[in-house]
């Protein structure tokens, strides 16, 4: 039991190293310094010991924190001191999108999203928006936030869906939140593979191939933007047969289980290290 702990703890540290290896080339291009990276390394410890100090009924403490993950109390003190946790956020324009294409109610007889007036709180866009979040949220805002990323066209006094999935330019910020959900989604689905070995484990695939003409780049990326966004609106119309949100008949109480389905392609160009000339300038 103990070499197969230590042997976990070595695959750990390496897989670690390799995680962050493609994190700190963008630290380091935007000149973010490893005291920095210390510091949101300590206050994501600490969150994490008292969410599962929290899961085992207990009440977090600077003692058992720094018996946890090795934080200093006085550390543990500083950054509760210091301010708020980032909350999580949800991403209504997706939810809103996925209700516009799948809820019968706001589709065309053939199942395409349809145009919808939105003048006023009582316009479809209105009443879809509604369906998203218990009504707490303002039509006008998210039509505005729509129509900034491109996501809806106004012809005439309706509005139609021009995205058929949320895939957009996103800014600095929305890039990098999304990064961080994709991220924790990835880890947790590999480790659950990895550890808990369920009967049925979660999707996790990857096809990679390494001799591909550079000239073809640009089709393949848009064959596999075209094909995975058609896909995804399959996995959608799916996952909605099971969602509170879609199905009135399914008690909220019963509506807490989450399912999450994420792809992305990358792509890159091989370095070839014997076809580069390397010029050294010497003195002596």
């Amino acid at each position: 039991m103990g070499n197969e702990i230590s042997k976990n703890r070595r695959y750990l540290l390496t897989w670690l190293k390799r995680t962050l290896k493609p994190l700190i080339r963008v630290l380091l291009s935007n000149y973010i310094k490893l005291n920095e990276l210390i510091e949101v390394a300590k206050a994501a410890y600490i969150e994490v010991a008292e969410e599962e100090l929290k899961k085992q009924g207990l009440k977090p403490s600077a003692s058992k924190i720094y018996a946890m993950t090795g934080v200093h109390r006085k550390d543990v003190a500083r950054f509760k001191k210091s301010g708020e946790k980032p909350q999580p956020k949800d991403n209504v324009i997706m939810k809103i999108m996925s209700q516009w294409q799948n809820n019968k109610k706001f589709t065309t007889k053939a199942g395409k999203p349809k145009a919808l007036t939105f003048h006023g709180t009582e316009s479809e866009f209105a009443k879809l928006v509604d369906t998203v979040n218990g009504g707490d949220l303002n039509p006008y805002a998210v039509l505005f936030e729509m129509k900034r990323i491109g996501a809806v066209k106004q012809v005439g006094n309706k509005i139609s869906l021009v995205w058929q999935d949320f895939a957009p330019k996103p800014t600095v910020k929305e890039g990098l939140e999304m990064l961080a959900e994709d991220t924790e989604d990835l880890v947790k689905a590999v480790t659950e593979n990895v550890f808990k070995r369920e009967k049925t484990p979660n999707l996790h695939l990857k096809t990679e191939f390494d001799k591909i003409d550079p000239d073809k780049i640009p089709i393949i990326k848009q064959w596999l933007l075209k094909e995975g966004s058609r896909f995804h609106k399959k996995v959608s119309k799916f996952l909605s047969q099971f969602d509170a949100d879609f199905c009135s008949h399914i008690p909220s109480h019963k509506a807490t289980a989450k399912v999450s389905y994420t792809s992305f392609s990358t792509t890159s160009i091989q370095f070839n290290a014997s076809e580069v000339k390397i010029s050294q300038a010497g003195g002596g």
